[in-house]
């Protein structure tokens, strides 16, 4: 009987996302990891706010950058964590693929990392992105 109920749990679970609300994150996703190598929010304007733009220009710009690792190798989930009338906060988890290097030996390209971000839905043809904050 414990099975029954394990399925019914899952199918109330409220954490997943549409598969085309993904393509839309990945597609943001990438202009944001875009703007960090050209040094640019020009095209990210489009997907974010304006005091979300100012933050991410105010880092992309700083003296630290950000390495994002190769696409084969980033491998990025999206977990819907909190949903507040038209707000939405999702969990962005990037894990990275070991190389092999030679033998037993492999090594990271790049740090794992999470991120939060906070998500405008009161237009559903144009979510805005209104915060991006590292764990």
């Amino acid at each position: 009987m414990w099975l029954f109920d394990l399925f019914k749990r899952r199918k109330l679970d409220n954490t997943e996302l549409s598969k085309q609300f993904i393509n839309y994150l990945n597609k943001v996703d990438k202009e944001y990891m875009r703007a960090y190598s050209i040094k640019s929010t020009k095209q990210l304007q489009i997907y974010v706010s304006r005091d979300c733009t100012v933050k991410l220009a105010n880092s992309i710009f700083s003296i630290s950058s950000r390495y994002f690792g190769s696409d084969k190798l980033r491998h990025t989930t999206w977990t819907k964590v909190q949903e507040n009338s038209e707000i939405v906060k999702i969990l962005k988890d990037v894990v990275f693929e070991k190389v092999r290097i030679g033998g037993s030996m492999s090594i990271e390209v790049a740090d794992n990392y999470k991120e939060y971000w906070l998500i405008d839905m009161s237009n559903k043809e144009q979510p805005i992105v209104l915060d991006i904050s590292k764990i």
